[in-house]
């Protein structure tokens, strides 16, 4: 068996990535030969000589194994079960279901038989649950797998959070019409969707607007700028800038010096500066234009 008709093989993540990362180099060098005018495609006597598959039985050179089938059925009249059978089987068990022990089909002059009668009997094997587990737990998909540790998961967050904040992961986002405001806001996550619902309810909101605040912060010794997500108006008067973060962030250096420096911007125009979480504000987790 090839190393590419494995299944084992390809159950590991880093085989994937690094056969992907051959196949694009062998891509970009093609390319490169062509613009230069230094590729050409093989002639057919060298991909015959490359790629040939010798008779057993004549002893002619046929392109590949289904060159051979077809030599086999116009020059011999002959099945390619029946010619697998006499010079390529490996063994007399080689047609039996792991599983069950039936009959199995037979695929290619290649290939050979299956290895497992129907999709019943692979689905419970044992090397069906080895490859699902590895699949599940490796690359894509992390969050999948049922063996991650409370470290793995607590490591796993640590990179999704990351992730996040350099920009490799985007949020939901799209516009949503207000009709307290009569006017459109752009929402770069679900928790500012459900923000923006949540004002909409409630009757003691005047007004709000969104990222129309400016207010300078000191990190990493230079001056930046920090603009929260909303500045609510009330009926009664009082003035809230409000800071939608998940919890997982409001730890962060960056976003501690944009809170600390908030406060006392809000402080001094006697505003108050509210952040709301998943925690603190749990309705942040639901959709409140469907409930």
């Amino acid at each position: 068996m090839l190393i590419y008709e494995n299944p084992t093989y390809w159950a590991n993540p880093e085989n994937r990535r690094l056969h992907g990362q051959l196949m694009r180099q062998i891509n970009l060098h093609r390319t490169a030969e062509k613009k230069a005018g230094r590729w050409r495609a093989p002639s057919s006597d060298e991909t015959k000589s490359k790629n040939s598959v010798v008779c057993q039985i004549c002893q002619s050179a046929c392109r590949g194994f289904k060159g051979l089938a077809g030599h086999l059925a116009e020059r011999h009249q002959m099945l390619a079960s029946l010619y697998y059978d006499q010079f390529l089987r490996k063994s007399c068990s080689e047609d039996v279901c792991l599983k069950c022990g039936k009959k199995t089909k037979f695929i290619s002059v290649r290939k050979g038989y299956s290895r497992y009668c129907s999709r019943e009997c692979w689905f419970t094997s044992s090397e069906c649950s080895i490859l699902s587990s590895a699949r599940m737990t490796g690359r894509p998909g992390p969050w999948k797998g049922k063996h991650h540790s409370l470290a793995s998961r607590a490591h796993l967050s640590e990179i999704k959070r990351n992730q996040i904040l350099a920009g490799e992961i985007s949020f939901k986002t799209g516009k949503f019409y207000s009709q307290k405001n009569n006017k459109i806001f752009n929402y770069r996550s679900s928790f500012e969707l459900n923000a923006y619902q949540i004002l909409e309810t409630l009757s003691e909101v005047k007004s709000y607007d969104v990222e129309c605040v400016s207010i300078p912060y000191e990190f990493a010794g230079s001056t930046r700028f920090y603009i929260p997500d909303i500045r609510v108006e009330y009926v009664s008067g009082k003035v809230e800038i409000i800071e939608i973060k998940a919890e997982c962030f409001v730890n962060h250096p960056m976003n501690q010096a944009k809170f600390k420096a908030a406060r006392e911007w809000c402080k001094n125009r006697n505003f108050l500066f509210m952040l709301w979480t998943e925690q603190s504000e749990p309705r942040l987790l639901s959709n409140v234009a469907a409930s």
